[in-house]
């Protein structure tokens, strides 16, 4: 089984419409290597979560309890005027 198939394997969806992985889903086989699995839940993230669009957009990363969960941030309407 390579990286994306075992992340695959261990994905799961959060509410609020992110996707999540239990920490130690990165750690627990030393048949892979986490930087290759951190890349492949990247990857399956970004495919999840924005699959039209044509650039990859910016992810949230948190560690939420005993999960890393991965979303696109949200922007309010002030947030983005306070920016501008």
């Amino acid at each position: 089984m390579n990286a994306h198939e075992h992340m695959q394997k261990h994905l799961r969806r959060v509410p609020g419409g992110g996707i999540a992985w239990e920490r130690r889903v990165f750690t627990k086989t030393s048949a892979l290597d986490p930087r290759e699995l951190l890349d492949a839940a990247v990857d399956i993230a970004w495919t999840r979560l924005m699959p039209d669009a044509v650039e990859r957009p910016l992810l949230e990363v948190k560690k939420e309890g005993s999960q890393i969960v991965f979303r696109v941030p949200t922007f309010s309407l002030e947030q983005v005027m306070a920016a501008a």
